[in-house]
């Protein structure tokens, strides 16, 4: 065992962590990665930097480009508005259809951005055929898979294999000689999930309250704003309110009108009931205020978040969006939409406490308490994806 030999090894390891707990991104392991061996000796930095000017590196970012421009043509966004509204006539169809469709655009452009724009109208459609996003989602990335083998351009994997096969003295694959085979496999596929892999996916949601499954119960409360608060005759200001507390106003209520959804420019009054969520700690400390009072607990359920206009969503932050790697605050959720964030599920885990420093990334889940008049915006929003949405 030579040195260079262990430390390969041990630099395998280290690599492995970064990529499976995604302490860092993968383009800053990767980067970690090939400095290491250049400064270890390993690699002369002729060597390591060659990978840049390799012919399927360059073919790859021509291709994101490629697929790029041909997402800003508004053609696929216009497919999948047509298949949005087939699929409600006729499900099984027209899903079949754009399943073809993922297929042979994938031969195309890029898979994986063929697969990425027609995420959010999976997620749309899930959610008015009342079905598990799940069951859409794996077969639209198979479909993606399946078309992407049929043509040398349509994954990176085949420009790949091309530029080695070139390497070794062998000639250039063709742009259809995986062709015959990748029809194989496609029709293949698409066959078995529609008669067996369907079915043999499981249900990923269950059908249960958002508070409970976002473990809210000790996170929310009422509080009552008395004659003596200063509070009263000013508008709302939660800042002001909570000063340095982890505390969000949800909900107003007032006597003899609904306020839902009414988080700021209202004017505060004697009795006025705001409904709040925030961390324990923060929660515990109002109890010290002698200006409010907090209402008896009670079980919290859905359509305590979901009176009047009030809507309870869930949204995922979408995969190589300007959300990942961003703390939420610096992404004026409130000031874009008007929400509120209850809770975030991240890499599983739910997180309740300081939500604004909360670092995203790609995949993580957002429970959002806002007005159902604006939950359209969330669909025209790039770095969001609507999962749920507890009003349709």
């Amino acid at each position: 065992m030579t040195f260079e030999i262990i430390f390969v090894l041990l630099l395998l390891v280290v690599a492995l962590f970064l990529f499976v707990t995604n302490y860092v991104t993968y383009d800053v392991t990767a980067i970690i990665i090939m400095t290491a061996l250049m400064v270890s000796g390993i690699l002369s930095p002729t060597e390591g930097l060659s990978g840049f000017s390799n012919p399927a590196t360059v073919t790859v970012a021509a291709m994101f480009i490629l697929s790029e421009g041909v997402r800003r043509t508004g053609i696929l966004s216009n497919a999948g508005d047509f298949f949005s509204q087939k699929m409600q006539e006729n499900f099984n169809l027209w899903f079949l259809s754009l399943l073809i469709f993922i297929g042979v655009i994938s031969a195309f452009i890029n898979n994986t951005a063929a697969v990425a724009i027609f995420i959010p109208v999976i997620m749309m459609i899930a959610a008015k055929v009342d079905i598990s996003p799940s069951k859409l989602l794996i077969p639209l990335s198979f479909a993606g898979m399946f078309g992407g083998v049929c043509t040398l351009i349509g994954t990176s994997t085949n420009i790949l294999v091309s530029s080695i096969a070139v390497e070794r003295g062998l000639n250039a694959i063709g742009m259809f000689e995986f062709t015959g085979m990748g029809l194989i496999f496609l029709i293949a596929g698409l066959t078995f999930l529609f008669t067996i892999g369907i079915k043999m996916i499981p249900e990923r949601r269950k059908q249960e309250d958002l508070t409970k499954g976002y473990e809210l119960q000790d996170y929310l409360t009422d509080i009552i704003i008395n004659s003596t608060s200063d509070l009263v005759g000013k508008t709302l200001n939660h800042k002001e309110l909570t000063r340095e507390l982890d505390l969000d106003v949800i909900r107003v209520f007032k006597d003899g009108f609904d306020s839902s959804a009414q988080r700021s420019e209202i004017q505060i009054s004697n009795g006025d009931i705001l409904r709040i969520r925030g961390n324990k700690d923060d929660i515990k400390k109002l109890l010290n205020r002698e200006d409010v009072s907090l209402r008896s607990a009670h079980e919290w359920v859905d359509i305590d978040l979901e009176q009047g206009r009030d809507a309870l969503v869930e949204a995922v932050v979408a995969p190589e969006s300007a959300l990942e790697n961003t703390k939420l605050r610096d992404y004026h959720i409130y000031e874009k939409l008007g929400a509120v964030p209850l809770a975030i599920r991240h890499h599983g885990k739910v997180k309740h406490n300081d939500l604004a420093n909360q670092a995203l990334t790609g995949g993580d889940t957002i429970l959002l308490s806002m007005s159902s008049e604006r939950i359209n915006e969330i669909e025209t929003e790039p770095s969001l994806l609507m999962v749920l949405n507890r009003t349709l």
